[in-house]
């Protein structure tokens, strides 16, 4: 991959609105990181937003990973 095409999408994020921005790349994964919390429910709140900072550092790749994910469901 070149340098140009992996620095495209920083550049298209930071043409973004705010909104926009937040619709993109942090909502999604902040939802599901939420949904996960939800079912783990740890038993304080230090605890909780501990998990989900891991859970967010461990994720951060998720575009990547729902690309790679997708691609793999196609038929060949």
């Amino acid at each position: 991959m070149s340098k140009e095409t992996s620095e495209t999408p920083k550049i298209q994020l930071a043409d973004l609105t705010g909104r926009k921005y937040l619709e993109e790349a942090v909502v999604p994964i902040l939802t599901q990181a939420l949904e996960q919390l939800v079912k783990e429910r740890p038993a304080n709140s230090v605890t909780a937003l501990e998990w989900l900072a891991k859970y967010l550092v461990e994720n951060k790749n998720w575009k990547e990973k729902l690309a790679a994910d997708s691609d793999s469901d196609q038929p060949n």
